[in-house]
């Protein structure tokens, strides 16, 4: 909620960024954008926080710690975000031609591994992370396409794909990892991740929601 949402054309020559767009989240997380999307040229994401502002609900059983301020909040409940916080997307076309624009945990990592491959965010290096990303969490459907949910309300899990629901837990187990600085500067990539400890978390989570 209230996030800042950037919205950036990378060049592929030498990877520099141009600003196209700002907007905010509304309280639900969610945002649209007016812009002009060239297929060939990458359109990056950036959700960011504003202090004392930006909120995302609690989706760890034992509540969540902001790192900056410890403040605890319980599952479900709104935790404000530090200013250090941020999360990374990418704009995509799945196979009908519809754009989207899904800003997730698994977004931010597939972004990340492509900014540190080699030549960094290009259209051949995000298919590569993509797919990487993917087959690591044996995953069925992208997680720049698939719809956000929260895994705190019964009634959104009830109503959607399973493999939804496992990019949303998973993506919920990376909250500790999110408030790093490895994090915010985008070098935490699927090359380097905590898998077992993320997976641990993961399947406590399973098994504590109902679906």
């Amino acid at each position: 909620s209230q996030g800042v949402v950037s919205t950036y054309r990378v060049s592929e020559e030498n990877g520099s960024l141009s600003l196209l767009s700002t907007t905010s989240t509304d309280s639900n997380g969610r945002f649209s954008l007016n812009i002009n999307h060239d297929e060939e040229q990458p359109l990056l994401i950036q959700i960011s926080a504003q202090p004392v502002v930006t909120t995302m609900t609690c989706e760890l059983l034992e509540g969540c710690i902001a790192e900056h301020s410890g403040v605890l909040s319980a599952f479900g409940e709104q935790s404000y975000v530090d200013d250090s916080f941020q999360l990374l997307g990418l704009i995509a076309t799945d196979s009908f031609g519809e754009k989207h624009a899904k800003v997730s945990a698994l977004s931010h990592l597939i972004v990340a591994t492509a900014l540190n491959l080699p030549g960094g965010l290009t259209r051949g290096n995000i298919e590569f992370a993509e797919r990487w990303v993917m087959e690591t969490f044996q995953l069925s459907n992208s997680p720049l396409i698939s719809e956000l949910i929260d895994i705190s309300d019964d009634s959104a899990l009830a109503q959607n794909d399973s493999d939804d629901v496992i990019q949303a837990i998973i993506g919920a187990s990376f909250y500790n990892l999110s408030q790093t600085q490895s994090w915010y500067d985008a070098s935490i990539t699927i090359d380097n991740f905590p898998i077992s400890s993320i997976l641990e978390q993961a399947q406590v989570l399973a098994l504590s929601v109902n679906h």
